[in-house]
């Protein structure tokens, strides 16, 4: 097993708002008790999955890949009467990317690597829906949430457990503090500025518009991470995410749709 630890690091998250109302969604949930954690990788490593007319995005000359541990609650995919599931816990690898328009940058998003989720039904339908790799896990959570006693509230702890490949995975992250406004220029606005879920396809590359509620953000106090790096993404981040994080930071709950592109 590999094993990487950190703390005290400052928190970045988040989805750029768009407006969509006219659209039907292809998919949309509560994502609630959300951490990231935020890791430096060689742009070489990244470059084979680019999709075809995108380039990597930086920031500083530094490319990022970012694990999210989430869990969504009420997903409905296809704009489907019935909820896909009332609470469907989620980790996934993305990197950074953007689209330009003779030099000029014209959007910004992210290209999933690969996602697991707790429940069957989900893996199916959010893998068909978003052209991504969804894969089936068993998943253990033990979150004490973002409570409110009276006028005080609860500094939250996240802890997701998934089994994968036949190996235990493990995040937990405790919080210290609300963050401060995001500027544009910052490592967070790099980051939470992101309003396009990128994949290949036969014709380039396939973009979704992705649209979130505001973001409750805090910094991580404590975090810590294990897990069997080879098998859970590829060999080829084993060694960046068995490092110290970049960046690490947790979130409540927003509201977030995905559009056609």
């Amino acid at each position: 097993m590999l094993n990487a630890r950190v703390a005290g690091d400052e928190v970045v998250f988040g989805i750029k708002l768009v407006f969509m109302s006219s659209q039907k969604s292809i998919m949309r949930a509560d994502w609630s008790e959300l951490v990231a954690l935020n890791f430096h990788c060689d742009p070489n490593v990244l470059q084979p999955l680019i999709p075809t007319g995108l380039e990597l995005d930086y920031y500083n000359d530094d490319t990022f890949i970012t694990i999210v541990a989430a869990r969504l609650k009420e997903v409905y995919v296809w704009s489907l009467p019935f909820a896909i599931g009332h609470e469907v816990d989620l980790v996934s690898m993305r990197f950074y990317v953007r689209r330009l328009v003779n030099g000029v940058t014209q959007e910004r998003g992210v290209c999933n690597v690969k996602s697991f989720v707790s429940t069957r039904m989900a893996a199916w339908c959010l893998g068909r829906a978003l052209k991504s790799s969804f894969v089936y896990a068993p998943f253990k959570i033990e979150n004490t949430g973002f409570l409110v006693h009276g006028a005080k509230e609860d500094i939250p702890v996240v802890d997701y457990k998934w089994r994968a490949d036949g190996e235990n995975n493990h995040i937990r992250v405790k919080a210290r503090h609300r963050t401060n406004k995001i500027t544009d220029d910052s490592i967070n606005g790099f980051l939470l500025n992101r309003d396009h879920w990128y994949v290949n396809s036969k014709g380039g590359a396939k973009a979704f518009n992705v649209s979130s509620s505001s973001w409750k953000v805090w910094d991580a106090a404590q975090a810590s991470f294990t897990c069997d790096a080879r098998s859970l993404f590829g060999s080829q981040f084993s060694k960046y995410i068995t490092r110290r994080p970049a960046n690490v930071f947790l979130c409540e709950k927003s509201a977030v749709s995905v559009f056609p592109g």
